[in-house]
């Protein structure tokens, strides 16, 4: 299983020192398929550890190796001409932690 992200898997193996053999199989757009799919024994996939903490916490996932790649970053966006809500104040607070 991968996803749309063509490089992550070579990204994966050059951080842990090793050739990428020939990725195939089936593509996804989704963390969330990627994850239920592993959860179910259907392969390995290569998922946001902070995305899936609470999944390798209740043992639904297994993170087998420490090896950890950054793949890029979401970006929380609205309107420019929107003025910030509470709830968007306490929720941005919460997503970055300040």
């Amino acid at each position: 299983m991968r996803s749309y992200r063509s490089a992550e898997w070579a990204g994966w193996f050059e951080a842990a020192g090793t050739t990428c053999p020939p990725v195939t199989g089936a593509i996804f757009d989704s963390s969330i398929a990627l994850a239920e799919l592993a959860a179910s024994g259907a392969g390995a996939a290569l998922l946001p550890v902070a995305m899936f903490e609470g999944w390798i916490t209740l043992d639904r996932l297994a993170q087998p190796f420490g090896v950890t790649v950054n793949i890029g970053r979401y970006y929380l966006a609205w309107p420019s001409d929107r003025q910030s809500s509470p709830a968007m104040r306490v929720f941005t607070s919460w997503l970055t932690g300040k």
